[in-house]
């Protein structure tokens, strides 16, 4: 039997059989296995198909009704106080109507990056992520969309991802994984607290972001947002596809 990878051999180590383990080595291999099988299952309930978690619908406390037509609700959407990390009962970030803060964020490889540059060319997806340094479900997320990109650029719509990482780490995780839009290094945090996406009962680590994505229409409005995190299946790119051919027709 393969050796346990809790418990890697060293070299010279001869393999000893799992009866005559240390009963130390032994507990502690069985609570990485639980751990992996609770990260796995969460994951699965994250991604499943018959869970919709956008939260879309115009704000009346923030909305302009001479400037901002009037959004379509989603079907079945979910409050964060049922989908979130049981850090917050309340839901984070701007309300849908809201005007999107402007900003000017260097990308991987430096360059600064305008929110209206963006608005130019369509919707935009503003995907805020906790890390693509140390967070391996934001790692995924990114990679899922990556894979994805031609289908949702194919709505006319930009896509970009911001966080609290420095530049440097972004670019050698955009170097690795092939990222070919822009992670938007937000450092001091002030763009995540202008979008007021800042967890700060979640994290032990600072200016980090909750997952949340923001569908921005062309005029600038907030029109939808996502707190869909989903690496396995279609369940979250089909509603982020969904909600930017929506902003599309918006305006």
């Amino acid at each position: 039997m393969a050796p346990s990878r809790s418990s890697p051999q060293r070299p010279g180590q001869v393999g000893r059989s799992r009866a005559s383990r240390p009963a130390g080595r032994r507990d502690s291999a069985l609570e990485l296995a639980l751990a992996a099988a609770v990260v796995w299952v969460a994951a699965a309930c994250v991604a499943s198909p018959r869970r919709p978690v956008t939260d879309e619908g115009p704000s009346p406390a923030a909305a302009d009704p001479a400037l901002v037509p009037e959004a379509e609700p989603a079907t079945g959407a979910l409050s964060f106080e049922q989908i979130g990390d049981g850090a917050s009962r309340e839901e984070p970030g701007l309300p849908i109507g809201a005007r999107a803060p402007s900003f000017v964020l260097p990308d991987q490889e430096g360059r600064p990056v305008a929110l209206e540059s963006l608005l130019e060319e369509g919707p935009v997806a503003l995907v805020f992520y906790r890390s693509a340094g140390w967070c391996l479900y934001c790692k995924m997320q990114l990679v899922q969309l990556q894979e994805n990109l031609a289908e949702i650029e194919g709505t006319g719509a930009r896509i970009v991802g911001i966080s609290c990482d420095p530049v440097e780490v972004l670019e050698g995780y955009s170097e690795r994984s092939r990222i070919g839009f822009p992670l938007l290094s937000d450092a001091d945090s002030k763009t995540i607290d202008a979008y007021q996406i800042r967890n700060t009962a979640g994290t032990s680590r600072e200016g980090v972001a909750f997952h949340a994505t923001f569908i921005v229409d062309r005029a600038g409005v907030v029109r939808s947002k996502i707190y869909q995190v989903s690496y396995a299946g279609r369940a979250a790119v089909d509603n982020l596809i969904d909600a930017l051919v929506r902003a599309g027709r918006a305006n």
